[in-house]
């Protein structure tokens, strides 16, 4: 098998993909209540995300991506270590620009909805959040052959989770992802 590096992508182009990312401790969090912020645990995360587009230009796609991500880690709850893992249901609308050799760039909004539970010494506890964001990512599409490629990415983004509790608290989880995925690229020319 061949991977080719010489990409174009023609205008009426379709574009259905799906990618995975993997977050280590290149991530944090910060929690914002009553005007302070704390500095809390570092968390593992996996992401699923398919997306669909279309080449409305030769090179620039846009669409729509659902994403699906799953996080366990450490944090403070209220003062007390615990174990939290999450949920997050979202979606939203990207762009993509594709420049020499298969080499992308791309910008996504998302928003949803986040279902989580805190274990800790006092029992556990479960929260439903809003969710809204925005990530910008840089990419690869090795063209294995005319509509399947195989692409990888590294990106940054930056999410805001907002609870209904009384004190107005606010969870942002910024950090990078490296992702891998594959696409399919029909009616390409």
């Amino acid at each position: 098998m061949a991977l080719s590096s010489h990409a174009q992508f023609t205008e009426g182009t379709f574009l259905l993909s799906g990618k995975t990312g993997l977050g280590f401790s290149a991530s944090g969090s910060k929690i914002k209540s009553d005007g302070d912020a704390q500095k809390i645990g570092n968390t593992m995360a996996i992401t699923f995300t398919p997306a669909m587009g279309y080449f409305f230009s030769d090179n620039f796609a846009a669409g729509l991506s659902l994403n699906l991500d799953y996080s366990s880690g450490e944090e403070l709850f209220f003062g007390e270590e615990a174990t939290i893992n999450s949920v997050s249901f979202t979606g939203g609308p990207f762009i993509r620009q594709y420049f020499a050799k298969g080499f992308f760039l791309e910008g996504a909004l998302a928003a949803g909805v986040q279902y989580e539970k805190y274990d800790f010494g006092g029992g556990d506890t479960d929260f439903r959040n809003l969710v809204y964001g925005w990530s910008l990512s840089a990419g690869y599409a090795a063209m294995v052959n005319k509509m399947f490629a195989i692409e990888s990415g590294i990106g940054y983004g930056v999410y805001t989770y907002k609870g209904d509790l009384e004190d107005e608290v606010k969870l942002v989880n910024y950090g990078l992802a490296i992702t891998i995925g594959v696409a399919l690229y029909l009616n390409r020319e």
